[in-house]
């Protein structure tokens, strides 16, 4: 359980606390949703700032609309390691996995649920992290010349996003280089402003890529983590729900 908002200095009001829950469903055909595990979630600090600058009218006044988006992206992820309410970035995101809710239920007054469903094609594997994003994946490209293999650097196109490098898990940008049977997916080791022209690795790449090879950004903001364990499994030929609640409540 993670303070939200805490009260003034004269101690009047009530402290405010944020507790969140991840659950999964298998289905196969057109029977029942059977419950497969439930797991305790980690706020970001980025989700809770994010939601203390809703509740102060950043996002919802007049003059300043929409600038804050809420939550709307779940990822499946293969990485392991204790969720951190420090996480910008899941530890190994999958490509392919971010998708967007398909819809949101207030329960109760004090708690909000979300969901997203995957088909029986969707998502099939072993899962041991699971994201609540508020946008979807962003793209860049190999740039002119490509890149050949056992370089750390990647030169880039045009409009590449802003990344943010490291070497601690959930705290640097990941991506995945789209490019047939030579994909792979690459670490930032070093930040690198929106536009640049080139990232730095923190390995070697496997493959040499051409030019406008396409890059799979996993970017956003990590509003909650949580580590699946025991891990999921979801089988082809059966379809997923992953349901998010969030409940609010005093201290």
């Amino acid at each position: 359980m993670l303070v939200l908002l805490g009260s003034p200095p004269d101690d009047a009001g009530v402290d405010v606390r944020v507790r969140t829950n991840v659950r999964a469903y298998l289905r196969a055909g057109c029977g029942l949703w059977l419950p497969v595990g439930e797991w305790r979630n980690t706020v970001t600090t980025l989700g809770l700032t994010r939601l203390a600058q809703w509740w102060g009218g950043s996002s919802n006044t007049a003059g300043n609309p929409g600038v804050l988006a809420p939550p709307g992206y779940v990822a499946l992820g293969t990485g392991t390691g204790t969720p951190s309410t420090a996480d910008q970035f899941m530890f190994a995101e999958t490509d392919g996995t971010r998708a967007a809710l398909t819809y949101t239920l207030l329960l109760t007054t004090t708690t909000e649920l979300v969901a997203t469903s995957y088909t029986t094609t969707q998502a099939n594997g072993t899962w041991t992290e699971v994201g609540l994003w508020d946008s979807d994946v962003g793209s860049a490209t190999v740039g002119t010349g490509g890149v050949s293999s056992g370089t750390t650097t990647l030169p880039l196109g045009a409009s590449a996003p802003a990344v943010t490098g490291g070497s601690t898990p959930g705290l640097y940008t990941t991506a995945y280089v789209s490019d047939g049977t030579n994909s792979e997916y690459i670490s930032i080791a070093t930040s690198a402003a929106a536009d640049a022209s080139s990232w730095t690795l923190q390995a070697n790449l496997q493959y040499a890529h051409a030019a406008a090879t396409p890059i799979v950004v996993f970017n956003g903001t990590l509003w909650a983590h949580a580590s699946l364990s025991p891990s999921l499994v979801k089988p082809n030929g059966q379809s997923l729900l992953l349901q998010w609640s969030a409940t609010f409540a005093a201290a």
